[in-house]
């Protein structure tokens, strides 16, 4: 037999007895051999720059454990929304695939701590409103607030203070908030969102509160 003719032999009898019992064997998936690194305050609501050891010509596919995606070579992401209420730390993870190669990816997983360091500082605020309900107090009257400077202040990982008000940092869905309520009136709110803070104070009793609030833009 020729060596041609031995090599296709060869072949046959080789793929023959890969695939003729007819059954498929699942591959496993393993880590790759790319590396994950990132740099950033690992903050909800901080940016974070994403990198891997992936050589430039290869194609990627980042998965962000919020359900977004990203096909960039050195992607930038935002993690804002967190599962479970009064977080201190939130598990976030990121999946990186190369050249659709689903079977090996990697996985980095990180702690992110609530965004007390992002809220916290001097900031200017746009006047709300001062709006009055009920009827505690005749002489005072709905009227427009002027625009002001305050501070937010970190008191520890997980409080802030504004106006003299330790506040506890929860969560929710949407964005983190602090909310001390007593009925509807002597309470102290301030809401992050993705490119807002929103403060809130009421004080009054059961016959009538004022409100007052404002806002800052990122």
């Amino acid at each position: 037999m020729s060596g041609t003719l031995l090599r296709v032999a060869l072949g046959a009898a080789l793929f023959a007895g890969l695939t003729g019992c007819g059954e498929k064997v699942p591959l496993k998936a393993t880590n790759s051999s790319f590396e994950i690194t990132y740099s950033g305050d690992l903050v909800v609501g901080s940016p974070i720059q994403f990198q891997s050891s992936t050589p430039e010509k290869r194609d990627v596919l980042w998965i962000f454990s919020d359900g977004t995606t990203s096909t960039e070579k050195l992607p930038q992401h935002t993690y804002y929304k967190v599962s479970h209420i009064g977080a201190q730390q939130v598990e976030d993870t990121v999946t990186l695939i190369v050249d659709n190669d689903i079977y090996h990816p990697n996985q980095k997983t990180f702690m992110l701590q609530p965004p007390v360091r992002h809220v916290v500082n001097n900031y200017p605020w746009k006047g709300g409103k001062f709006k009055m309900y009920g009827t505690c107090c005749p002489g005072l009257t709905d009227h427009v607030l002027n625009d002001t400077t305050f501070a937010i202040t970190r008191v520890d990982s997980n409080t802030i203070k504004v106006w003299g008000t330790e506040l506890p940092y929860l969560a929710d869905s949407n964005y983190f908030s602090n909310n001390r309520v007593a009925g509807r009136y002597n309470a102290v709110w301030v809401r992050y969102t993705r490119d807002t803070l929103y403060f809130k104070e009421t004080s009054g009793d059961k016959d009538g509160w004022a409100e007052v609030t404002y806002f800052h833009k990122f």
